[in-house]
């Protein structure tokens, strides 16, 4: 493979990174959520909530969030990353440095969902 190939790949994958992915329509939502999210302004749950609740016309519970996002991150591995503290919520991962400190902070916190990522 050519390093031009190998970079056309890379480029395609940071701009369309769920292109590829068999999502279902609300994993698809959801992802799309995270992908506007930052650690500045993560999403949180209830907001997650009102936006499929919306624009799908589909009520969920927090429970399903949870469990629509653990899925993303382990049978699709996706870099969503999360914080209890203020501010509060889930967001796609910007950098590999944002991943480390999220992950170091995480390893401090009890009941940590981040077992399955490796640096």
């Amino acid at each position: 493979m050519s390093e031009q190939l190998k970079f056309e790949l890379y480029e395609d994958e940071l701009l369309q990174p769920l292109k590829g992915h068999e999502l279902s329509d609300l994993e698809s939502y959801i992802a799309g959520l995270l992908l506007h999210a930052s650690s500045e302004q993560p999403m949180g749950i209830a907001d997650i909530i009102r936006h499929v609740q919306v624009n799908l016309r589909k009520t969920i519970s927090p429970r399903l969030v949870k469990g629509t996002i653990r899925t993303l991150r382990k049978e699709h591995l996706f870099p969503i990353l999360a914080r209890r503290g203020a501010p509060a919520g889930y967001w796609w991962c910007a950098s590999a440095d944002e991943m480390r400190g999220t992950l170091q902070a995480a390893d401090e916190s009890p009941g940590s969902n981040f077992s399955h990522f490796i640096l």
